[in-house]
């Protein structure tokens, strides 16, 4: 049984039942020597990351996608989740991709952007893309939820499908509050982060706070970074159809990726 399999094998047990929910690993025809792990966000799973996949591994990447620890089965697993567990998550998927010795890039969205960077200050990566990273949430009541949860345990939101099926349509507050510890422990290590780095937002993002992505981007202690910012029409979620501008997305990122 390989490590991938055991990962997938841990998902099943969590009660990951979409096969679209379960961490993924696309192996290309003809490998180009260069691997990226993929991090979803926040109430999200695997399927969040499937389409940037899916492109990469066209172009030559092997590709992994991750499960972050309380995603992909029900709210209620999130509950207690802390930001360790996501970030143990990722290191459990890095640590696979570092068995096939090929360099390892980064690639997260929201949430998933701040874990990645967490992981880069901690392991070797390659480069990193983050997809709508955050230092501000856009409500403003974010930063009270660790008080708020006792109050109101979940937020609602609607979904419509496909979406109802691989995100939480319930988001527990005490989630949220984690996002914010995690926040804490990303600000203090961005001016040491000197990987290449591609920041991708949006102006259209209605989870982060406007300039949040901008002032992350700032005070990143690489000297090879890059900075694109889509229009209005373009949402917070960059790796999925819901993007509009989902193809430009892609060659921004392979784009980056193939310099050398």
């Amino acid at each position: 049984m390989t490590t991938f399999t055991r990962e997938v094998e841990r998902a099943q047990q969590a009660g990951v039942t979409h096969p679209e929910n379960l961490p993924f690993l696309f192996e290309p025809q003809q490998t180009n020597g260069h691997s990226v792990l993929l991090v979803h966000g926040f109430g999200a799973s695997p399927y969040e990351m499937r389409p940037v996949g899916e492109s990469l591994c066209q172009s030559g990447y092997l590709t992994l996608g991750a499960r972050l620890e309380g995603h992909g089965t029900s709210p209620e697993d999130l509950v207690n989740c802390r930001w360790q567990d996501w970030l143990a998550s990722i290191m459990r998927s890095y640590e696979i991709l570092e068995e096939r010795g090929l360099p390892i890039a980064l690639i997260g969205q929201s949430t998933g952007a701040l874990l990645s960077l967490v992981l880069a200050d901690r392991q070797k990566i390659s480069r990193q893309i983050l997809l709508s990273p955050l230092l501000k949430l856009r409500h403003p009541l974010a930063g009270l939820a660790g008080w708020l949860k006792y109050l109101i345990p979940f937020q609602q939101r609607q979904l419509a499908n496909p979406q109802c099926h691989h995100y939480y349509e319930r988001r527990p507050l005490a989630g949220i509050e984690q996002i914010g510890l995690l926040r804490d422990e990303v600000e203090p290590i961005l001016a040491r982060l000197v990987v290449p780095t591609l920041l991708l937002a949006a102006a259209g993002d209605r989870t982060v706070a406007p300039g949040s992505g901008r002032e992350l981007f700032l005070k990143l202690g690489s000297r090879s970074k890059k900075f694109h910012r889509f229009g209005a029409e373009v949402p917070h979620v960059l790796s999925t159809d819901e993007n509009p501008r989902f193809d430009e997305t892609c060659r921004l990122i392979e784009d980056f990726l193939a310099v050398t």
